[in-house]
């Protein structure tokens, strides 16, 4: 049956439903896409040089609605406009998010009580979308293609999507922009490093505020970019004005014990080169084989990862283990996340180990009922890396 509706979705879309693509190859689909006018999710796996990175492209009519990293759920995506466009009163339009349901029912309300501009949104949308493609741009990958369209985002009065061929030429003027940029930082991915004395002679105020607060040696210009909430591009200029004043240099991640946090504190562990016996332990519970690859491809060459797919074997990792830190799935098949944590929270050797919920709710009383259970921090799903390495930052410090 699987294989026949495979069949009949490829003749209805002409798109088959998996295919693997050359290094920017994926151009050539986006336009398949849009010359087709077909509706759908693309469902992409790209091996860059960081590693393989999933994203998700929402289509209508063969133009764009959405990119990231899967396809969100309301209240994800309503998160997503404050960020984006600063939208005020967020925790209303939450609320609104959740009684509707629809997310193009919420634009509309948005613009018709004027808390955003239909132009607003597609601008800040449109700019979300071409930092989504330009990392998948030259990278050879695989798609899966589906039909169906978990979410129902549109913009504007005729309710569409974003020009597919627009948005193109915009990854295309940026890739340009960037090829100046790599003249002097190799990728998005360098980091940043302090030059010796350099903060004793600086004089700008501001400059000096930024390097003090975001470069330790351990994060990433796309790390630093992502917990700023700025165009990974346009960090990456400011960088260069630091790189020609001889401020920072580029260089391999430090693995020293004395790498600062995001909140400013030392790492307790080092990273990479350094043995799993010596590296901070981390349990991360989940029964999702997508969420446990994606924590291990961010913290599995920093930590030393244990990962557990239910609650029986969880409680085994942590009495066998010196486990500094848990990451903590809601729902689980056996047993909730909520559930668990009350449990190990009355077991006194566990009752001071930090907790991180991970989660695709994101509503208050969902996060009161973690608070009261005993978490310590909450992240909504999907976790972007740099969110996850800032929280895990703020609790795995150093003992003075």
């Amino acid at each position: 049956m699987e294989r026949k509706a495979s069949f009949m979705q490829e003749i209805a879309t002409g798109l088959p439903a998996s295919t693997r693509y050359a290094a920017s190859g994926l151009l050539e689909l986006l336009s398949d896409v849009h010359q087709r006018s077909i509706s759908g999710t693309l469902l992409i796996d790209a091996t860059t040089p960081v590693g393989v990175i999933q994203r998700a492209c929402v289509f209508k009519a063969g133009r764009l609605t959405y990119a990231g990293i899967s396809v969100p759920e309301p209240q994800e995506f309503v998160d997503e406009l404050a960020r984006y466009c600063q939208v005020r009163s967020i925790d209303v339009v939450r609320k609104f998010a959740t009684t509707k349901g629809s997310v193009r029912a919420l634009l509309e309300t948005l613009v018709q009580v004027k808390m955003l501009t239909w132009e607003d949104l597609e601008k800040a949308m449109s700019r979300r979308i071409v930092q989504v493609l330009e990392t998948l741009w030259t990278s050879p990958g695989r798609v899966e293609f589906s039909p169906q369209v978990d979410i129902d985002i549109a913009y504007g009065a005729a309710a569409e999507g974003l020009s597919t061929q627009y948005l193109i030429q915009q990854v295309e003027q940026r890739r340009q922009t960037w090829a100046t940029v790599r003249e002097q930082i190799s990728s998005i991915q360098a980091i940043p490093q302090l030059t010796v004395g350099a903060l004793d002679s600086i004089q700008e105020p501001k400059s000096k505020q930024h390097l003090q607060k975001w470069v330790n040696g351990q994060r990433s210009l796309s790390e630093i970019a992502a917990l700023l909430r700025r165009d990974p591009l346009d960090v990456a200029k400011v960088y260069c004005h630091f790189l020609r004043r001889g401020w920072v240099h580029f260089g391999q991640r430090i693995d020293e014990s004395s790498a600062l946090s995001s909140s400013g504190t030392p790492i307790r562990a080092s990273a990479t080169n350094v043995s799993s016996n010596e590296l901070v332990t981390i349990l991360s519970v989940d029964d999702s084989p997508i969420a446990q690859a994606l924590i291990k491809r961010t913290l599995g060459d920093r930590f030393n990862l244990l990962q557990s797919n239910d609650a029986l074997d969880a409680l085994a990792k942590l009495n066998q283990n010196n486990v500094s830190l848990l990451l903590l799935d809601l729902t689980m098949p056996d047993i909730d996340g909520l559930q668990f944590c009350r449990t190990i929270r009355k077991i006194e050797k566990f009752k001071e180990i930090p907790i991180v919920m991970l989660t695709a709710r994101d509503g208050l009383i969902d996060k009161v009922r973690g608070r009261l259970a005993g978490t310590n921090h909450y992240l909504t799903k999907p976790v972007e890396p740099e969110a996850l390495l800032h929280v895990i930052g703020q609790y795995l410090v150093a003992d003075d």
